[in-house]
């Protein structure tokens, strides 16, 4: 057997629909998919000319629909330890012991 094979009982899969955040609930699958719908327009109505306004009726809602999908999908499966850690807070944080400008 090649060594560059990888058997597939040595490292789990993962589903495309599989919950794979433990603090994920229905309610913040939905903020995170209206939060992208958001972003997905102010993206959709910046970088799409104004002159295409005759597309927008037949483009904007599937762009909508696929903005709010990866939302969800990405608060469904990415948990939280896997995001960025937060910013160190207290005596050890360089900002609190600036000197005020």
């Amino acid at each position: 057997m090649s060594p560059w094979r990888i058997r597939a009982s040595e490292e789990p899969t993962m589903g495309l629909l599989e919950k794979w955040n433990p603090k994920a609930t229905w309610r913040s699958v939905l903020r995170a998919a209206v939060f992208n719908m958001g972003v997905g327009a102010a993206f959709f109505f910046l970088f799409f000319k104004p002159e295409w306004r005759e597309a927008w009726p037949i483009t904007l809602p599937p762009w909508l629909l696929l903005s709010a999908l990866v939302g969800g999908l990405i608060e469904w499966q990415v948990p939280p330890d896997d995001y960025d850690p937060p910013p160190p807070r207290g005596p050890s944080d360089p900002s609190a012991t600036d000197p005020p400008a």
